[in-house]
């Protein structure tokens, strides 16, 4: 249970590591000049939606301006604000080591198909749990969810719902858009019941040792094993080889990358194949599925090559099996590649909700430190074209939601149409 309550809270954890900038002065116009300089020169091309005039424009402005006043926080998001209407979701200026751990909100999020749920709560609010959010301090989520998406350039609403419910917890964000002036924040939530409350949250540090977590009356198969890169499992009544792929990472890679000590605790993507082959080859398989909901991206090689090998063995099978790709909210990046890769090779039938990533996006991420703030910059260095026509996302063939109460009951509708077929 814990594995899927800290799947639900996402990056909320990893935040909560990130310590507070040390209070030093930050030359702005040194960072500006500094911005100014490295992004043009360094991104694959930052100027497919706006201008480099724009861009050169907007600089000239902030440097002129200053931070007028404003905290080094509000001027680094209000920075990111405008660096995000150039329209790559990969290029960013990385604000989190300016937010103060000290000022979270203790809760875990999950935004479902029909709302945002909270998955973990302070002890001695637990009735907050399994609640859909409907205000904050008398403004509606959706309101919120809107400012918040200024931070990010939200191709779609799948990135909206990815990355709002890690944002939300921060209480200098919602200060940044006013929806909180005395610290004090009160949800409005909606009960499974439809009775309303409220609740008055105060922020500080977070323990996780004094937060409750949702228990859900049963954990579907695609919860499991979501914190792990990936895994295989064979359902034996239903002829079905489900491998769910979490992210495009492994022990080759790592080693690749000369990180043999993180290596060795990863498990090996040479293994899995040997794993699916050796099931093709010696069990019943009438349907396999490729689930990479959960999957943000890493690098696309292994999974792409692993599709080349399948089509190789489909070609070879009288009746092959039927493939089914599992999309979902946070699909994005290398997982997008091989999704497509599925498809191409393999007539793959795409299962789930629509991604955040686009078939057709920059990506291969590097970053730069801005030299006074120590801020880093992430951008892209490639573009990946895998489609003629332009889509802010991968639509699946046969659309499948999860709710909230499909999660209550431990139910993966999708998992379940897929059984069906």
């Amino acid at each position: 249970m814990k594995r899927l309550i800290l799947l639900c809270i996402g990056m909320f954890w990893l935040m909560l590591g990130v310590k507070a900038q040390p209070a030093t002065h930050v030359d702005w116009q040194r960072d500006l000049d500094s911005l100014a300089c490295w992004l043009p020169r360094l991104h694959y091309n930052f100027f497919t939606v706006r201008s480099r005039a724009d861009f050169e424009k907007g600089i000239e402005n902030w440097k002129h301006q200053g931070n007028n006043g404003l905290s080094d926080l509000q001027m680094a998001l209000k920075l990111q604000q405008w660096i995000a209407t150039f329209g790559d979701l990969h290029t960013n200026l990385n604000f989190v080591p300016l937010l103060d751990r000290n000022r979270l909100l203790p809760l875990g999020l999950k935004w479902m198909d029909d709302g945002l749920y909270i998955v973990t709560a302070p002890v001695g609010k637990e009735d907050m749990l399994g609640c859909r959010l409907m205000e904050l301090n008398g403004t509606p989520i959706e309101v919120v969810a809107d400012s918040l998406g200024t931070l990010f350039s939200a191709d779609n609403e799948a990135v909206r719902k990815s990355m709002v419910p890690n944002y939300l917890c921060f209480v200098q964000l919602l200060e940044h858009f006013g929806f909180v002036s005395d610290g004090k924040v009160m949800f409005k939530l909606a009960s499974a019941d439809g009775r309303m409350q409220l609740h008055e949250l105060t922020p500080g540090s977070v323990n996780p040792q004094n937060l409750v977590s949702f228990r859900p009356e049963g954990v579907a198969l695609c919860y499991r094993n979501a914190r792990t890169l990936f895994s295989v499992h064979y359902e034996a009544a239903d002829s079905l080889l489900y491998i769910q792929y979490n992210k495009c990472w492994s022990r080759e890679l790592e080693e690749e990358y000369g990180n043999r000590e993180q290596a060795s605790r990863l498990p090996s993507f040479a293994a899995l194949e040997d794993s699916v082959f050796a099931t093709l080859r010696h069990r019943p398989v009438s349907r396999l599925v490729w689930d990479v909901r959960f999957n943000g991206g890493g690098n696309s090689i292994p999974g792409t090559r692993l599709a080349e090998k399948l089509a190789d063995f489909m070609h070879q099978q009288d009746v092959p099996p039927r493939v089914y790709v599992v999309l979902g909210a946070a699909t994005f990046s290398s997982a997008i590649l091989n999704a497509l890769d599925f498809k191409r090779l393999l007539g793959a039938c795409w299962v789930g909700e629509e991604t955040s990533g686009k078939p057709n996006h920059l990506g291969e991420v590097r970053s730069f430190t801005l030299p006074t703030s120590g801020l880093q910059v992430q951008y892209s260095t490639k573009y990946f074209k895998n489609v003629d026509e332009e889509m802010n996302t991968l639509v699946p063939d046969v659309k499948i939601p999860m709710t909230f109460d499909d999660f209550r009951q431990g139910i993966d509708p999708v998992y379940e149409w897929i059984k069906k077929q």
